[in-house]
């Protein structure tokens, strides 16, 4: 049965640019009433204003998500402006830190787990009770391949991910019955500016995102259509299933490519 969307108070973390953008537009256009949430305010502000320009609705609400204790008072805001909970949550908001593991500090591992796993977690938290009461929500977890299969120097990363797929799982289950619907969504690589907030410690130079992934548009559209039908789990790299698919099978095998192409990257840097 397709999920209707048009009235429906949405709420997109890293709203600001890249995929949150895109899909806070495509929520837009669908009807939806779209809470803007991100610290670049004055992006926010001009995307409102495309919003707003075609007679769609959405309001900004800039906000550091890293300051937990605040985002009860974020959810009640956005509650006060649109006159009712959110039922749509869309956690898009993260960052990557990469590195060899001896070589990445605890204070950035903690600060990715903050903003990766914490923050979805704590904003899921605020959003269920509602949820639950109306019979009726949905939680959209933006997720990754390096959530299944772990990278070398990508542990940082690869660790907020696994937590978050463990977290979608869990909570899935939990809340069916009472008719809140929670997808996981792994949009592969994708061309935004991501790769520019990437933190690399270390020898490791690979990065995510840039060029040769597909367009934020694209995948906004993927999973808006997503939500529409009440996807479960979309994962939209080929790469990536190929690489589940064998890490299922023969993961010694997939031990053997990742590691020569580790000491490859490594002796390239070195050299």
């Amino acid at each position: 049965m397709k999920h209707e969307l048009k009235g429906k108070i949405s709420l997109v973390t890293g709203a600001s640019s890249g995929i949150g953008k895109e899909v806070a537009l495509a929520l837009a256009q669908k009807g939806a009433k779209v809470a803007l949430v991100a610290r670049n305010t004055p992006a926010l502000a001009e995307i409102k204003q495309r919003i707003n320009d075609k007679g769609q609705t959405a309001e900004m609400f800039p906000q550091d998500l890293t300051k937990l204790d605040e985002i009860p008072g974020l959810i009640e805001r956005i509650r006060n402006h649109f006159g009712g909970p959110v039922d749509l949550l869309v956690n898009s908001a993260g960052i990557a830190v990469l590195g060899m593991v001896e070589n990445v500090p605890l204070h950035a591992y903690e600060n990715i787990f903050k903003i990766n796993f914490f923050v979805p977690l704590m904003l899921i938290q605020m959003v269920i009770s509602d949820m639950k009461i109306k019979g009726s929500g949905q939680i959209v977890n933006i997720t990754s391949g390096v959530g299944k299969r772990g990278l070398p120097g990508v542990s940082p990363y690869c660790a907020t991910k696994f937590s978050l797929n463990a977290l979608t799982e869990s909570i899935r289950v939990e809340l069916d019955p009472f008719g809140v619907h929670v997808m996981s969504f792994s949009p592969g690589l994708v061309s935004t500016e991501f790769q520019n907030r990437t933190r690399v410690f270390g020898e490791v130079k690979e990065k995510f995102g840039g060029r040769g992934g597909i367009s934020p548009v694209v995948a906004a559209e993927k999973l808006v259509k997503a939500v529409e039908n009440n996807k479960r789990d979309v994962d939209l790299s080929i790469r990536s299933k190929i690489a589940n698919h064998i890490n299922y099978w023969v993961p010694s095998f997939l031990d053997v490519i990742l590691k020569r192409k580790a000491m490859s990257g490594l002796k390239r840097d070195s050299g």
